[in-house]
């Protein structure tokens, strides 16, 4: 059973409350790039799911980066500022959370969906999931590697480097450098959260002390 949370408002970020083997959780699951009204949605559900000790699971899902739904989206004011609420909600949170990268997700909305950068207590990918938290980043380590490239010809070189940024963002080159906790395959998905939501279970975050931002929703 899954009760939907605000479900006409902010369409890219799916939020609500459902079952994992009995055991009560808060979902976010993002199906593109986010807006200033996903990322308002987003802070409410983090605060509802804090103050009722609901442990977090986030869905990561922003499509591939070369669609360019991305970086046009960030140059707006009230994107910027919601966006920095949502990131201020998660990681001050104490509940438990967990992070699945689905398809992919890169730079702004990685940060703000809980990515590995804010350390959730488990972060996982599927296999054909590809993660960057910074694409200029990304092209510096790859051109720094691959010495190879100043030998190309430009289209040749142009070929290459996008096939080694495809491999630097992939889900395996991301468990491959310990920046994930592992690669779960699609069938498996509901016993490993299943299993991580039990580990965490057994940790007492109720003692811990909340430093809550103040939020202007």
């Amino acid at each position: 059973m899954f009760k939907e949370f605000k479900a006409k408002f902010g369409i890219n970020l799916i939020t609500g409350f459902g079952y994992i083997h009995g055991m009560l959780v808060g979902i976010l699951a993002n199906c593109n790039a986010l807006t200033f009204q996903d990322a308002q949605k987003g802070t409410h559900m983090i605060q509802l799911c804090e103050k009722r000790n609901i442990p977090l699971i986030f869905l990561q899902n922003s499509g591939c980066f070369k669609d360019g739904n991305h970086s046009h989206m960030i140059s707006h004011d009230s994107l910027l500022k919601d966006r920095a609420k949502m990131v201020a909600a998660h990681s001050s949170a104490t509940v438990p959370k967990i992070t699945l990268c689905i398809n992919g997700c890169f730079e702004d909305d990685n940060f703000t969906m809980c990515g590995w950068p804010f350390s959730p207590n488990f972060f996982f990918t599927w296999p054909l999931a590809h993660i960057s938290s910074s694409r200029k980043t990304v092209e510096k380590a790859v051109a720094t590697e691959n010495n190879i490239l100043k030998e190309l010809s430009s289209t040749e070189s142009m070929n290459e480097f996008e096939t080694l940024f495809e491999n630097h963002t992939s889900a395996f080159y991301h468990a491959s450098v310990m920046k994930s906790d592992g690669i779960v395959s699609p069938q498996d998905t509901r016993e490993v959260l299943a299993l991580c939501l039990k580990i965490v279970s057994n940790s007492n975050n109720s003692s811990l002390a909340k430093h809550l931002p103040v939020f202007r929703m």
